[in-house]
């Protein structure tokens, strides 16, 4: 169905959730075509007939002046939550979309989500991993995200240290941190990580269809893969993914998945399947950046091709794939023991990935987040191609990574700014 279109309204409320919510741990997925499908979860707590209102006009919390309503198409028993699913298709592209999670006693604050729009220019996105133990720096992190107000979010698995239903519930809650002041929810991308025992847990609690692996065109900039590294490399997922790139003529195409191929830990081991039937593939069909996690440590790679001959594999190759990684949203940070002589930079740091990205360019800054996230100004969302003053980014070989194409789609060059700095200091 159409939805009704009208131009973006900017208003700005106390947003808040009750000490007495009746459902809580909100969340929106991408598992598809963000401009036009989304994925709503919640926790429903108690109360009868849960149910969503809809609209691309701002009521608030008036549910009978909102345009649609629609009740769960899922309820899922898991992790001590009543995980409740709507997947909404066909929405309209470049709209802002208001919605109110109720029961028959109960009324939620006003969130919001947006459809990308088909000829979008430009897409911020935040890319990390590993958030299982340190609620401190998960907690500061999940903020930052809310002031920086990306796209999406795609996460590199190891949500919770051994996935209890208190853990799970703790890190839903502290997901709503990433819900900025005015109530707009994140996008999350989600992938399994080794602490993730099942795709199962995925599936229950993310709405992910199983094998756990699946593509995501952001309009006609940017095709993300995420894939699997917890399930047979080669074989099904493998020849999904050949056959998705050989069609693929995006202008970006990046992959995220959990265990490194060549981690930066010395006490880690290899990813010889991954290089086996992935790092050709990537260097074949033009995968531009791998987003990897688990090592717990931070690095960045000069564009790399696999090379037999090379160290560990690789030689630097200016139309390789550059990796970056590898996890620390919280999880216990690792030394940075294992450089290669490809490696750009690496460090032991809590951090995550902010990427934008057009049709001509990548640009990729490392963000620290041992910081107090208060000191960081919060972006407006019609500005959030801005660094906002207090953003601590990595002081090392260059402020920010850029990849610079054409649109004949030639191999990505790369250039480096000068330093890494706090923004306003």
């Amino acid at each position: 169905m159409q939805y009704r279109g009208i131009s973006f309204i900017t208003i700005l409320l106390f947003f808040f959730c009750s000490a007495h919510a009746k459902s809580d741990k909100f969340r929106l997925i991408y598992t598809s075509d963000p401009s036009t499908q989304v994925t709503l979860g919640w926790n429903a707590i108690s109360g009868a007939n849960q149910r969503i209102y809809l609209d691309t006009i701002d009521h608030g919390q008036d549910t009978s002046s909102y345009w649609l309503s629609f009740k769960p198409d899922t309820v899922i028993e898991f992790k001590g939550m009543q995980n409740c699913f709507l997947q909404l298709k066909s929405l309209e592209p470049g709209k802002t979309f208001y919605v109110v999670f109720v029961d028959d006693d109960w009324v939620s604050g006003r969130f919001y989500f947006e459809t990308l729009a088909k000829d979008l220019q430009r897409i911020s996105i935040i890319s990390g991993g590993d958030s299982r133990n340190h609620r401190q720096v998960r907690q500061r992190s999940n903020q930052l995200v809310s002031k920086l107000k990306p796209h999406a979010v795609a996460f590199g698995g190891d949500y919770t240290l051994i996935g209890t239903s208190e853990q799970w519930q703790n890190w839903f809650d502290d997901w709503q941190l990433t819900t900025s002041n005015d109530g707009r929810l994140t996008p999350i991308v989600p992938t399994r990580g080794n602490h993730e025992r099942s795709n199962e847990i995925l599936a229950n609690l993310f709405f992910i269809k199983e094998p756990a692996f699946y593509k995501i065109e952001f309009a006609r900039i940017l095709n993300l893969y995420t894939l699997n590294s917890e399930v047979s490399i080669g074989g099904e997922q493998t020849n999904w993914l050949t056959k998705e790139l050989v069609n693929d003529k995006s202008p970006w195409k990046l992959a995220q998945y959990h265990r490194p191929m060549r981690p930066h830990v010395s006490g880690k081991e290899e990813g010889f399947d991954q290089y086996q039937y992935w790092a050709n593939l990537f260097y074949e069909h033009d995968v531009n950046v791998v987003i990897e996690s688990d090592a717990h440590t931070v690095k960045s790679t000069y564009p790399v091709k696999p090379d037999l001959s090379g160290d560990e594999g690789f030689v630097i190759d200016t139309e390789g794939t550059v990796y970056l990684g590898e996890g620390t949203w919280g999880a216990p940070v690792r030394r940075n023991d294992d450089q290669k002589s490809w490696t750009r930079a690496s460090g032991a740091f809590n951090q995550f990935k902010w990427f934008w990205i057009d049709k001509s360019k990548i640009e990729i800054r490392t963000i620290m987040t041992d910081l107090d996230a208060d000191r960081v100004s919060e972006l407006d969302i019609s500005h959030r191609f801005t660094i906002p003053k207090g953003l601590l980014l990595w002081k090392s070989n260059g402020e920010e990574l850029v990849l610079i194409t054409d649109d004949s789609h030639q191999a990505p060059t790369i250039a480096l700014s000068e330093s890494f700095h706090q923004v306003g200091d």
